[in-house]
């Protein structure tokens, strides 16, 4: 017996032995049903052959969306940790000058993102707004409505706590700070309570998919609601 038909007969062996082998290679199988095709010549209709075609295409969609849902779920996840990890920082802050250093230094690399702006809008005086225009270069002082024209032209309310949109105006003085093509960007409207300070926090990202309509916003919801508290500790 020379080599050749020694080795035949041992993937012959081998074969008889786990069946699986074949059934579960798709290359393989699909080799052995042309090769059959090929011998009842062209005259003949193979509809097993088509009905598993039918099957291996419904295969492939149900696969591409399991594999769709798992992305979508480790985005999720990855997005709760980046708030989780920003909202532990902002609380381990002491004092106002350690806050605006987080925010302006850390935000974006824990976010992901590439823009962030405090916006404030108030008429009265008042020291930790001052001292906020010299402490850092994320903090913009407006003038009273400011906020409220900026949302109106995104379709939002000043009532809504976060609001998701990807026609960004790169030429707006909320983004004079900014040297990135931001394409998409979080709104996240700040109500200080017993205050005469009006803020919106600025999330901005030149990924066009990270802040879009239809997104999910309760982590958002959530991460405003705390942001708004800790700072109102300083400019109330």
């Amino acid at each position: 017996m020379n080599n050749t038909e020694k080795h035949s007969n041992e993937l012959k062996e081998k074969i008889l032995t786990d069946p699986n082998i074949i059934l579960e290679d798709s290359d393989l199988m699909d080799a052995l049903i042309n090769a059959q095709n090929r011998l009842y010549g062209d005259n003949i209709v193979d509809l097993r052959g088509a009905a598993m075609s039918q099957l291996e295409k419904r295969l492939e969609k149900v696969e591409s969306n399991h594999n769709d849902v798992i992305a979508l779920a480790y985005e999720n996840l990855s997005g709760a940790s980046q708030i989780q990890r920003a909202i532990l920082r902002l609380l381990e802050t002491n004092d106002f000058p350690s806050f605006i250093k987080i925010l302006s230094k850390e935000f974006k690399d824990i976010l992901n993102i590439e823009h962030v702006s405090l916006i404030l809008e108030t008429n009265a005086a008042n020291e930790n707004i001052t001292l906020l225009k010299s402490l850092n270069p994320v903090t913009i002082i407006v003038a009273e409505n400011s906020i409220k024209e900026y949302l109106a032209i995104t379709g939002h309310s000043i009532s809504q706590h976060v609001a998701l949109r990807t026609n960004i105006d790169p030429l707006h003085k909320f983004y004079q700070n900014n040297s990135h093509k931001i394409l998409s960007e979080a709104l996240l409207n700040l109500n200080f309570d017993n205050s005469n300070v009006s803020g919106l926090l600025i999330l901005g990202s030149k990924n066009k998919a990270k802040f879009s309509a239809g997104q999910g916003t309760e982590l958002l919801t959530f991460f405003a609601q705390v942001f708004e508290r800790i700072i109102a500790r300083w400019l109330t």
